[in-house]
């Protein structure tokens, strides 16, 4: 990063980088590493993989994929696409195609189980309508390092946001901008419940969307059940691209009977 360039003033060309975009589309994987201390340690990984596809103004799609040992068809799957259909969710656990009102409320419910990277960058590139802000925080935090990930020069950045005791550390191309990787921190002690359910008690007294609202409360259950002694590791690396993608990526599957 050049020393001209402020920490605020590079996540405002992040943004800008998303916003303006024509076309996106990544491939990625949520690595999370649960470590368990109580009553014994124990270690265990689990990983996702996600696609995003989008088009302006009004063409998006999200799958994410957690592959088992046995044929794809047993993979759990969960896509989320809009077109001139609508928005329809598809979850490989729950068959029925499930119309939602908004992208956003679509998103927000895929959230926990893809690890965060349904609203990876949805809210980057469409931040009218999708209210959920992946760089919330980031503005005042701190450059750290220039580094490799990808193959790709980068920034790091780290940054804490309210509910979220461990800083977050935010890689970005320098060249585009674009998100490549994000390391996340839990340790979930009786100081981390009790950020959480103060953030999010005071996210609940704001003027939040119906989508937002739902997913908070949704996130507090689910961080609720969280044991303590109990602390993940997840990492999150992203290949993304400003291509175009073409209209064909949108077209509803012919297994949903379209």
């Amino acid at each position: 990063m050049s020393a001209s360039i402020s920490v605020p003033d590079l996540v405002a060309r992040v943004r800008v980088a998303y916003a303006s975009a024509d076309g996106y589309r990544d491939e990625g994987e949520v690595t999370t590493v649960f470590v368990d201390e109580t009553p014994a340690p124990r270690r265990r990984t689990q990983r996702k993989h996600f696609r995003t596809a989008f088009r302006r103004p009004d063409r998006f799609r999200f799958e994410y994929t957690v592959k088992g040992l046995g044929p794809s068809g047993e993979w759990d799957r969960r896509l989320v696409l809009w077109n001139e259909a609508g928005v329809h969710v598809h979850w490989t656990i729950r068959p029925a195609i499930r119309q939602e009102e908004t992208l956003a409320g679509a998103l927000s419910s895929a959230t926990g189980v893809s690890g965060g990277a349904s609203n990876l960058v949805a809210g980057l590139l469409l931040p009218e309508s999708v209210t959920h802000d992946p760089l919330f925080g980031a503005e005042a935090g701190a450059w750290v390092r220039t580094d490799v990930e990808g193959g790709r020069e980068c920034d790091v950045l780290s940054y804490a946001s309210p509910g979220r005791p461990e800083p977050r550390t935010l890689w970005l191309d320098a060249r585009t901008h674009l998100i490549l990787r994000i390391d996340d921190r839990h340790v979930f002690d009786d100081a981390w419940h009790l950020a959480q359910r103060e953030a999010h008690e005071a996210l609940l007294e704001t003027d939040v969307s119906s989508e937002d609202r739902k997913m908070i409360e949704e996130l507090v259950a689910h961080f609720a059940s969280r044991p303590r002694g109990l602390r993940t590791e997840t990492t999150t690396t992203c290949r993304p691209s400003l291509a175009v993608p073409d209209e064909g990526v949108f077209a509803t599957p012919t297994e949903w009977g379209a």
